[in-house]
């Protein structure tokens, strides 16, 4: 069933090695605006730990498709043993997550009553259920896999 909002999918990518911090943010920013999201820095956090330095970085990029859907992609950064090599190049073990997820009726149009859920209901899951799959599901989930694939560039591992 289609509700409100619709996971579209989710990935990790995992690396342990060397990588320039300043280009991964940089290009991940130029391809939220690239692919003309919005961005917005949720999180960034670093902690001093004995065994090597810790970073956290979350950040969202939200996009309207129409004025009836939109995409977002949460991206949560944690690099553990975190060594700085020099100026913008560390050694650490980097994980990031990536979420994507679909809101419909983003502007709350058809949530008046129960009578518009129902009809919300019977739009998104039989109507239009095809332009859900297909236009919006899929573009979303090539976008999130073009992220994963910027990142992936960045660090080295294709």
């Amino acid at each position: 069933m289609i509700g409100k909002e619709d996971k579209v999918g989710g990935m990790s990518v995992k690396y342990n090695g060397t990588f320039n911090l300043d280009k991964l943010y940089k290009d991940a920013k130029n391809w939220f605006r690239n692919y003309k999201y919005g961005f917005t820095e949720k999180e960034y956090k670093e902690k001093r730990q004995a065994h090597g330095d810790e970073i956290i970085i979350e950040f969202i990029g939200e996009k309207e498709v129409d004025d009836y859907a939109r995409f977002s992609i949460f991206v949560s950064i944690l690099i553990t043993g975190v060594k700085k090599l020099s100026k913008d190049v560390y050694i650490g073990n980097f994980r990031a997550n990536l979420k994507a997820s679909l809101n419909l009726d983003y502007n709350n149009e058809w949530q008046y009553n129960k009578l518009k859920e129902f009809l919300f209901f019977i739009y998104n899951n039989f109507i239009i259920k095809s332009k859900i799959g297909n236009n919006y599901q899929g573009k979303l989930y090539d976008e999130l896999l073009s992220f994963e694939e910027t990142l992936k560039k960045n660090l080295g591992m294709l």
